[in-house]
């Protein structure tokens, strides 16, 4: 489990440090690195209202939108900020990669879905997609490791 949190750590600060210098970015980042998404899309969008080619504010939004399941307006940004600054294509599969993560507990579901788009846009991010998975088997085993006489079938007499 400690290993996720340092990736996810490392992710968030890389997305922090790749930022533009916008306040309004910086401080959405910080909101987002705490699940405060809905804060975090107001300030972006006010971001670009008075910035509408700052492609980085385009891409933090796509994020946000991820993480709170709107993967209709992530896309809509992500496009945007492509357009923008073509550099941002290959910073696609961490976004689903990072989202997938923060989701995996919460939405086991939608975080496959993530992590499999992210894969898809980056092949790359394959390994460590497996080695979260890997760390995840070991900790659920770790987790029912006190359950295991509850799950034998044996009678006792």
């Amino acid at each position: 489990m400690t290993r996720q949190k340092l990736f996810i750590s490392i992710i968030i600060l890389a997305l922090f440090w790749l930022g533009c210098g916008s306040r309004n970015v910086k401080k959405a980042q910080e909101y987002m690195a705490v699940e405060m998404y809905e804060p975090a899309i107001k300030l972006l969008e006010l971001e670009l209202q008075a910035s509408p080619k700052n492609a980085e504010a385009h891409y933090q939004l796509g994020i946000a939108y991820l993480c709170i399941g709107n993967t209709y307006k992530a896309k809509e940004a992500f496009d945007r900020a492509i357009l923008l600054k073509t550099a941002y294509k290959d910073k696609l599969g961490i976004a689903y990669l990072s989202a997938g993560m923060k989701l995996l507990n919460k939405e086991p579901s939608r975080a496959e879905s993530y992590f499999a788009q992210a894969k898809e846009k980056d092949p790359a991010l394959a390994n460590q997609i497996a080695i979260l998975f890997y760390e995840k088997g070991v900790e659920l085993t770790k987790t029912a490791a006190p359950y295991q006489s509850l799950m034998t079938t044996e009678s006792v007499s």
